[in-house]
């Protein structure tokens, strides 16, 4: 059976000894590396020093690295520091059953400290499903059973690392999303500047042109109806009576230089002006142009 062997060896009044001898082969362990659980830092909390042990040897073999806590109150003075220090854990995984302050309570304590932002999973040897939904809103994350399993625990910390890391590339999206809508808003930059600063950080192109455009388009009617009081008011005032003077009459010149070539057709010629995207055009000067002119806002 098996291309294998069974030998026995009895002897009257003494026993048996029985020898099995087959072959197979070893199993394919996996690689359980990835760049994204390189170096992160892990919690183990549970009251028995054994499993703390075994779990932190489990998450330095997959690249991470661990330490434990063997109560809840330590394990929440060893998060407030890191946290004070900003050097968080990546994640906390909780025995369920601790004598004292049980895994339920700890996360509950956790999440006071650091909000939503660190996943905290809670070990169990034991198939408590009701303790789930009581959990979940504790503020847990995940679930994972004793004994821990290196390949168990590999996945589950690489699919809350790529969740983060989704997350942050969101965040830097839209950091560079408001960049834009900003840059757009700048005097003599607008479009020019922003369209290219979304394209060079990566910005689809159709998303980065609206952005730039609502962002562009925003400050028109304050332009429109206050500019022209805002820079008279301060064309005389000290410090700042140079630049206000010199944006009146840039305005003005712009203006009366339209209106000159433009004649009848004024309204097409601004059109020109701000779409032409050369020094001094743009929204900022063209609408600041028509306020001077008196043209109709419509």
């Amino acid at each position: 059976m098996m291309n294998g062997e069974i030998q026995v060896e009895s002897e009257y009044g003494k026993g048996s000894v029985f020898t099995f001898t087959m072959q197979l082969k070893l199993q394919d362990q996996g690689c359980f590396e990835d760049d994204h659980l390189r170096d992160l830092p892990v919690l183990v909390v549970d009251d028995d020093i054994v499993c703390c042990e075994n779990a932190c040897m489990r998450i330095n073999e997959i690249g991470m690295k661990g330490e434990y806590a063997i109560s809840g109150e330590e394990a929440i003075g060893k998060v407030e520091r890191a946290h004070h220090l900003n050097d968080d854990y990546f994640a906390v995984i909780l025995d369920l059953k601790m004598p004292g302050m049980d895994g339920i309570e700890t996360a509950t304590r956790i999440r006071k400290v650091v909000g939503r932002d660190i996943p905290i999973i809670i070990l169990s040897a034991y198939d408590c499903p009701h303790f789930e939904e009581i959990a979940q809103r504790a503020g847990v994350d995940g679930f994972i059973s004793k004994p821990l399993m290196k390949s168990k625990l590999f996945y589950l910390m690489k699919s809350f690392a790529i969740k983060q890391e989704k997350k942050e590339e969101e965040i830097l999206n839209m950091k560079n999303y408001l960049i834009v809508f900003f840059i757009s808003m700048v005097p003599l930059i607008e479009l020019r500047g922003a369209i290219p600063y979304a394209v060079g950080f990566g910005i689809p192109l159709l998303p980065a042109y609206i952005i730039s455009i609502i962002g562009n388009m925003l400050p028109v009617p304050f332009i429109y109806f206050f500019a022209r009081k805002v820079l008279e008011w301060g064309k005389d005032k000290p410090v700042i009576g140079r630049f206000f003077t010199f944006c009146l009459e840039k305005g003005e010149k712009g203006g009366k230089a339209l209106q000159a070539k433009a004649g009848r057709g004024l309204f097409v010629a601004l059109l020109l002006f701000v779409g032409i995207p050369l020094p001094g055009t743009g929204a900022w000067t063209g609408t600041l142009a028509a306020s001077l002119l008196d043209m109709d806002f419509k």
